[in-house]
C-alpha cells in the first residue's frame, strides 16, 4: 500500500464533509433571500401616486370592486334595521340565536340577517358580506 492511497481517502472524506455543509449554507441563504423578498410591502400606487384598483378580470368596472376597508358609519346606519320575529335564525358572526325582539340588519344585496351590533362591527373593517362576500352597497332613502 502506497502513501497515495491514504491521501485519496482523505480527500474523499473532506469532500463528503464539505459538500453537505456548503449545500446547507446555500439553502440557508436562499431561505433568507426569500424571506426578505416576501416581507417587502406591495406597492399599490402608480407613478402619479394614485391608488391602483384591484381588478378581478378585464372589463369589470372599478365601482364593482369592493373597497379594501370598511364602510363609513353613516353607510352602516343606513342599512335597514328590523326587530327579529324568527327565533330559528342564527347570527353567523356571533353564532347566537336571533331572538324575538333582537335588532337585526339585513344586507341589501344578499338578504343575510345579522345582529345589528355584530354586522356594525364587521362592516367597520370589511365591505363585504361575511357569508357570501357580496359587496355591500346600502341604498340611500330620500
Amino acid at each position: 500500500m502506497t502513501s497515495n492511497d491514504g491521501i485519496g481517502y482523505k480527500i474523499l472524506f473532506v469532500i463528503m464533509i464539505l459538500v453537505p455543509i456548503i449545500m446547507g449554507y446555500l439553502a440557508y441563504l436562499l431561505c433568507l433571500f426569500a424571506w426578505f423578498i416576501l416581507r417587502q410591502p406591495v406597492q399599490n400606487t402608480d407613478r402619479d401616486g394614485r391608488t391602483l384598483a384591484l381588478r378581478v378580470a378585464p372589463g369589470i368596472p372599478e365601482e364593482a370592486v369592493p373597497p379594501s376597508v370598511g364602510l363609513e358609519p353613516s353607510a352602516i346606519t343606513s342599512l335597514p334595521m328590523f326587530l327579529c320575529s324568527d327565533s330559528a335564525a342564527e347570527c353567523p358572526i356571533c353564532l347566537g340565536v336571533l331572538g324575538d325582539g333582537d335588532k337585526t340588519q339585513i344586507l341589501p344585496n344578499c338578504k343575510h340577517p345579522f345582529h345589528a351590533g355584530c354586522i356594525g362591527k364587521w362592516l367597520g373593517t370589511n365591505s363585504t358580506c361575511p357569508i357570501c362576500r357580496a359587496c355591500i352597497t346600502p341604498s340611500l332613502q330620500l
